[in-house]
C-alpha cells in the first residue's frame, strides 16, 4: 500500500530526472570527441536553465530525450569506426602474413 510519504513528489521526480540526465551528459561529454561534445554541452546548459527555473517535468524529459538521441548517434558513429578499424586490422594482418 502506497502512502503519501512513499510516493515521490513532483519536485522530487524533477530532481531525480535532473540528476540522472546531468550525470549521463557529463559522462558522455567526457567520452565523446569534438563532434558530439558541443551538442551535449548545449543541451546541458539548457537543462541547467530549465532545472533552475523549475519548469515542467515534460520539458526536462524532452531534453533527456534529445540527449539520448545524440548519444545514440555517437554510439553508432563509434560502432562504424570500430568496424573500419577491424577491417584495417584484418587487412594489415593479411599483408603481414604475406610477408612472413
Amino acid at each position: 500500500m502506497n502512502t503519501s510519504s512513499d510516493t515521490p513528489t513532483r519536485k522530487e521526480l524533477q530532481q531525480d530526472i535532473a540528476r540522472a540526465v546531468d550525470k549521463a551528459i557529463e559522462a558522455a561529454m567526457k567520452g565523446t570527441g569534438e563532434v558530439m561534445a558541443p551538442r551535449l554541452k548545449k543541451i546541458k546548459e539548457r537543462f541547467d536553465e530549465v532545472e533552475r527555473s523549475g519548469n515542467a517535468i515534460s520539458e526536462l524529459l524532452g531534453l533527456q530525450s534529445e540527449a539520448i538521441h545524440i548519444l545514440r548517434d555517437e554510439v553508432e558513429r563509434l560502432r562504424i569506426r570500430m568496424q573500419e578499424f577491424d577491417q584495417d586490422l584484418n587487412a594489415m594482418k593479411t599483408v603481414m602474413g604475406e610477408r612472413t
